[in-house]
């Protein structure tokens, strides 16, 4: 039997929470990044800053952003792969795709269930997976018709014009509540270190052909 883990460490391990809800097919406008940013992206590192609200201790927010060789089309190739996914960390054990729908032309929807272990305990959730390819957007939220060991999670990730004609930047946001179950200081390094380490995957893995 699987062990049910707190939200909190569950949200930091797998996918965390962003503010805009899945089904909304609405993209932010790209943030605004400063000259040594802009340097570092070009260098071919990930950029990742986060905060915290100050009317929500809880409630901790990470941006990731990555400057990527390769086109739209190749990048979702990955974000939409079962392989890929479990190829981009160590403690994913499983990535099934349930259902592939296309509700509209520029509308493809996945219904994904992810099995991972860490910290001494396997769990599982399952995810609808929105895809708008044509408007550089994907996002995500946890499917309540599932039996999920994890409370709620949704994400997005957005793709913009790169610095360079054949680059575009991949922009991930993300915000948690920690349920004040574990350190903050932990919180801060997993949230902000997995979230590095998938997107340094996703550079390495579009890139690579």
């Amino acid at each position: 039997m699987r062990s049910r883990l707190p939200l909190a460490l569950a949200a930091l391990i797998g996918a965390s929470v962003v503010l805009a809800p899945a089904r909304a097919a609405t993209k932010p406008e790209c943030p605004v990044l400063s000259e040594q940013q802009k340097a570092a992206l070009a260098a071919g590192e990930v950029v990742v800053w986060s905060s915290r609200e100050a009317a929500n201790g809880d409630v901790a927010s990470a941006t990731g952003v990555v400057e990527i060789r390769g086109t739209e089309a190749e990048i979702f190739a990955v974000l939409c792969s079962e392989a890929h996914s479990v190829a981009a960390s160590k403690a994913m054990k499983e990535c099934r795709i349930e259902k592939d729908e296309r509700p509209a032309a520029d509308h493809r929807r996945l219904t994904v269930t992810y099995r991972m272990k860490a910290v001494g305990s396997e769990f599982q959730w399952t995810v609808v997976r929105d895809v708008y390819e044509g408007r550089g957007l994907l996002t995500f939220e946890i499917s309540p018709d599932h039996e999920n060991d994890i409370a709620w999670t949704a994400g997005q990730y957005s793709i913009y014009p790169g610095q360079s004609a054949d680059t575009v930047l991949v922009v991930y946001v993300s915000n948690l509540d920690s349920g004040r179950r574990i350190p903050r200081w932990v919180e801060e390094e997993l949230t902000q270190g997995s979230l590095k380490r998938y997107l340094r995957y996703l550079k390495t893995a579009t890139e690579a052909g």
